[in-house]
């Protein structure tokens, strides 16, 4: 009972400031949202942060160029496994995007959002 009345932690790690407000906005425009948004503009921040900080979910936004998507890929399965109970959510650029980083990544993700 008592984890469905606190606020649960959510990780946005996103480099785009536009993306950042806008889904800072989503958060915002839900009055009574249970869910506090911590927002990181690189993955190292997210890491340092995560030590101290319960996290419930990580939305992350993984780039379009190949290698930073291969190493996004692989911080996200590195979450999987240091942090098992984490939900793992990826923001993709399009639907295109979106099927190549499901097929790609070695665990499953939660969600893949284009």
């Amino acid at each position: 009972m008592e984890n469905r009345i606190s606020k649960r932690n959510v990780a946005l790690v996103e480099k785009c400031v536009m993306s950042t407000i806008g889904i800072k906005g989503l958060f915002d425009a839900m009055p009574d949202c249970r869910h506090t948004l911590h927002i990181f503009s690189k993955p190292s921040a997210f890491y340092k942060a995560a030590l101290k900080t319960p996290f419930s979910a990580v939305i992350f936004s993984l780039s379009a160029l190949r290698t930073e998507r291969r190493t996004g890929l692989s911080s996200l399965t590195e979450l999987a496994i240091n942090y098992p109970h984490m939900r793992r959510l990826v923001i993709a650029d399009d639907d295109a995007e979106a099927r190549l980083i499901s097929a790609l990544s070695p665990l499953p993700l939660d969600g893949v959002i284009s």
